[in-house]
């Protein structure tokens, strides 16, 4: 499957019928074509559904900051997606309903990559999407990598947090640091 096929399953579904709503479209996922980590957020948001891209509004640019300046990760290596294609209403986080008719879109995404052995779920949504067997909450659980079959699955915190929560913002760097040294040493 190629991910045009992917996106337009999703664009017509009708689990999504509630959030295809005034001027709200999908918002595809962007990277390699043939990526080693495979990074997934929440929803889009406001900008992220103006420019049909993922993460280029606050938290996307604190993504990418983190991705480029404290894991020093090469663009060729990653393909960033989010678990919702479309922007839920007031912003909200998904939920659990949406996340759940997300999933198999998001599988199918993840193949037409070519199914990297990395996987980053940043925020909680996320973690629910992909590995739902992970039972605590992302903050516990960020920052260090667990198993997933064959591939390895590394639970991020949201950005959003780490700007509203500043002190949180250190922790969040060395985790990015963290990943960035593992993937190196793992995968170079």
């Amino acid at each position: 499957m190629i991910l045009a096929d992917v996106y337009e399953g999703y664009r017509s579904d009708p689990a999504f019928d509630h959030l295809r709503t005034d001027g709200i479209v999908l918002v595809p996922g962007e990277g390699s074509p043939r990526p080693r980590i495979f990074i997934v957020g929440e929803a889009p948001g406001a900008t992220e559904t103006l420019q049909r891209r993922p993460f280029v509004g606050p938290s996307g640019k604190a993504i990418r900051s983190l991705m480029g300046d404290c894991a020093k990760l090469d663009p060729v290596d990653w393909f960033i997606t989010n678990t919702v294609k479309y922007r839920p209403p007031g912003n909200r986080t998904p939920e659990p309903e949406e996340i759940a008719a997300s999933v198999p879109y998001l599988r199918q995404e993840y193949a037409a990559v070519g199914s990297p052995p990395v996987l980053v779920a940043v925020g909680n949504p996320a973690r629910q999407a992909l590995a739902p067997h992970l039972k605590f909450g992302t903050t516990t659980l960020a920052g260090k990598p667990y198993p997933l079959g064959e591939r390895w699955i590394w639970v991020m915190v949201h950005p959003r947090y780490a700007i509203s929560q500043r002190s949180y913002r250190p922790k969040m760097e060395q985790h990015w640091e963290d990943f960035g040294k593992w993937f190196r040493e793992e995968f170079a």
